[in-house]
């Protein structure tokens, strides 16, 4: 009998199938760790060093690509758990966003990175888990690091925060690669990676927006997204407001 695996969002629940494909994704990038792995320790028994660390950080670059997968999966997992306990179904953004975003500046930093934040009525109370909360912020933050052009001087990323109406907004703009028309309408699929990423080897589940958007979808929230190929990307989140700032004692 297939089983059924309830994921968040309101969306059609994931079936064995789908879970499969996760698996397959995860299992190819590990065997072609190991297989890359056992190439560079023969080759640094020998002179060839430089192509051994070619064929090491190769390896990184596809460990990473697999960690990104499980930390997707693992993320959905805890969601659904979230669901079915007592925690909280809402949250304040002052609380916890400062901390959430240090721990990506120092990452952003060690990168040629800096992260500028304009953070707004902050104080108010959102209509979201804090779990689920945490994965929209750092999705969004990490991606705009991940995507950033290498090689090319400084870069910067924006996080905006603002009400507009009863919603609370999240703005992260990027300096990255950007994403052409055709791979903007497809972002939100499960396991799509723009072009780009992919021939710059860059690391990604391509599983992580597809997820925010869901969590979104279930809260009567939003995202939506404006890039340019070549200047950058703007992801903009609304998440309902249930306490506007200063209502609170």
């Amino acid at each position: 009998m297939q089983e059924n695996i309830h994921v968040p969002g309101g969306v059609k629940q994931t079936d064995s199938r789908s879970l499969g494909v996760l698996a397959h994704e995860i299992k190819s990038p590990i065997s072609t760790v190991i297989q890359l792995l056992y190439a560079a320790e023969l080759l640094l028994q020998g002179p060839g060093t430089e192509e051994a660390l070619s064929l090491i950080r190769r390896a990184i670059k596809r460990a990473e690509s697999a960690l990104a997968l499980a930390r997707g999966m693992l993320d959905c997992t805890r969601i659904d758990q979230t669901r079915v306990s007592s925690a909280p179904d809402t949250v304040t953004p002052s609380e916890d966003l400062p901390n959430l975003l240090e721990s990506h500046t120092q990452n952003a930093a060690g990168k040629g990175i800096t992260i500028i934040c304009d953070l707004q009525a902050t104080d108010c109370v959102l209509t979201i888990q804090p779990f689920a909360w945490q994965i929209v912020v750092n999705n969004l933050v990490t991606n705009a690091i991940r995507y950033s052009k290498r090689n090319q001087g400084p870069q910067r990323v924006w996080v905006r925060t603002y009400l507009e109406s009863d919603m609370f907004i999240l703005e992260v703009r990027d300096e990255g690669i950007g994403m052409t028309q055709s791979d903007q309408q497809k972002v939100f699929e499960h396991f799509f990676r723009a072009v780009e990423a992919k021939e710059q080897t860059i690391s990604g589940s391509g599983f992580g927006l597809a997820m925010v958007k869901m969590i979104l979808d279930e809260i009567g929230g939003d995202i939506r997204c404006r890039s340019e190929y070549g200047i950058g990307t703007t992801f903009q989140v609304t998440i309902p407001v249930s306490q506007p700032s200063g209502a609170r004692e």
